[in-house]
């Protein structure tokens, strides 16, 4: 059932509450459903896009340039699924993998096969087909994306809970803090937006707010607590990541190089784990949008184009001497894994407070020196792969082939906040387990994709909604 604010104070309430109705939230919602465990959704928002809501999402950002906070993550029923473009696809096995080869690589408590019985799960919620793979050569693969609708949590489950006896959704409930006590949250205070405030006393908890309204949450719900929820918090809030975002270079193909279709002719190619081990670089994805159109269909200014592309030394005249560059080919897209560094972190603003007077987040964001490695060798990869085969030549960017500073060139980043509240296998090291409980508290989880240890290049839904299903099927089978 749909319920308001005052239903809070009315009824008895079930045993697990879910903090956020986006895509992680819904999806545990629905899992516990199935197995007859009835559950609540705290929404802050209500059906529609509110302002002086929104508002609470303001923050500032140190460091690189991002986004606007406020306009990277959305409080209303189904969350950022309102807004996502729908690009899916599972991580792959290394990123599980620890990786001794980089520094502070802590890699997951998980592999990859423990998320992989819950694929058809996320399929069905997401829409989705399966998806596919190739090596092309020992270094370089090419990898197919699936595009969900994309789906609106929102729109697609809203009938699910008006009818539902056991997934049960209070909108217009922002909560503003946890109080735990012998190792348990016993408390949740929630408020509306004309701040009455009441307290919430669920079995279970369990947070899906997002990557960075978790680190928030639990930052400053350790300040006001008697009793921390996060014991051990030297890693909360840190370890945060997005996937950086840049164009590359151009790329002019020869022959058709991609097997697999995706709308807007796209072919994505990443490293195999090999390279990634051999060239110590992250996980990467480069992404090329190309025409299918053969040779005997080129006329004479383009075939002159290409042969002054495939120099850079005759490029470089040209831009000297007729002021601007050649188009040369389609723009290749990178995106890639970041580093997780302790310095990328989400804290608590000690001067601004949003409308409810919870401290506003400061993050800290910036690309490293490895960043910038990955996304060079990335293209280095691509290149090599397209001159050996006679398919094909790059040209990457200066700013690349440098491997420093990246111009801002349109879409930066993701908007993908993974990180801050990471999985691991002892709470010195991360801020939940590999069953996403909070260490050291009975009854208290985390969800989405903060737990992320590590970031691979793929969005981040897919691997949420398997996480979620996992995480419902966990709770269902727990001991009450």
């Amino acid at each position: 059932m749909i319920y308001d604010f005052d239903y809070l104070n009315s009824q008895s309430l079930p045993p697990v509450a879910i903090i956020g109705s986006g895509p992680a939230g819904v999806s545990l919602s629905k899992t516990l459903a199935q197995h007859g465990i009835p559950n609540l959704i705290l929404e802050a928002g209500g059906f529609d896009w509110s302002d002086e809501l929104q508002e609470t999402c303001r923050g500032e950002v140190v460091g690189d340039e991002y986004w606007e906070l406020e306009f990277s993550r959305l409080k209303y029923f189904g969350g950022s699924s309102n807004h996502w473009t729908g690009f899916c696809r599972p991580l792959d096995s290394v990123d599980f993998a620890r990786r001794d080869d980089l520094e502070d690589h802590i890699g997951w408590p998980i592999q990859k096969s423990d998320l992989d019985p819950f694929q058809s799960d996320a399929n069905e919620i997401l829409e989705l087909p399966s998806v596919k793979e190739r090596n092309v050569d020992k270094d370089l693969k090419e990898v197919e994306f699936a595009k969900s609708p994309p789906v609106n949590f929102a729109e697609k489950y809203r009938t699910f809970f008006e009818t539902s006896d056991l997934s049960h959704l209070c909108l217009n409930a922002n909560v503003l803090s946890l109080t735990a006590e012998n190792g348990r949250v016993v408390s949740i205070e929630v408020s509306n937006l004309a701040k009455d405030t009441i307290s919430v006393r669920p079995k279970t908890v369990v947070l899906c707010m997002g990557g960075i309204e978790n680190s928030r949450l639990l930052l400053w719900s350790n300040e006001v607590s008697p009793e921390p929820i996060v014991q051990r918090a030297e890693t909360l809030g840190k370890y945060w990541m997005d996937h950086p975002h840049n164009i590359g270079g151009h790329v002019e193909f020869t022959h058709s190089v991609g097997e697999f279709s995706f709308p807007w002719s796209y072919s994505f190619f990443a490293p195999t784990e090999e390279a990634m081990r051999r060239y110590q670089i992250l996980n990467a994805c480069v992404r090329v949008r190309y025409g299918r159109e053969g040779a005997s269909q080129r006329g004479i200014k383009d075939f002159a184009r290409a042969a002054i592309c495939k120099s850079r030394l005759l490029s470089d005249v040209v831009e000297e001497t007729y002021g601007k560059g050649l188009t040369c080919g389609t723009e290749i897209e990178l995106v890639w894994e970041q580093q997780a560094r302790a310095e990328n972190r989400i804290e608590l603003s000690r001067t601004k407070t949003d409308g409810f007077g919870v401290p506003r987040p400061l993050l800290y964001w910036e690309k490293s020196p490895l960043d910038y490695r990955t996304a060079k060798v990335a293209m280095e990869l691509l290149g090599r792969h397209l001159a050996g085969t006679g398919h094909g030549w790059v040209r990457s960017f200066d700013h690349i082939i440098e491997a420093k500073s990246h111009p801002v060139q349109g879409w930066m980043a993701g908007h993908h906040h993974m990180g801050g509240t990471r999985m691991a296998e002892r709470q010195e090291v991360g801020v939940v387990d590999a069953n996403l409980k909070v260490f050291g508290m009975d009854n208290t989880y985390v969800l989405g994709s903060s737990v992320f240890p590590t970031a691979g290049h793929a969005n981040p839904t897919y691997t949420i909604v398997q996480l979620a299903v996992r995480l419902g099927r966990h709770l269902a089978l727990r001991p009450s």
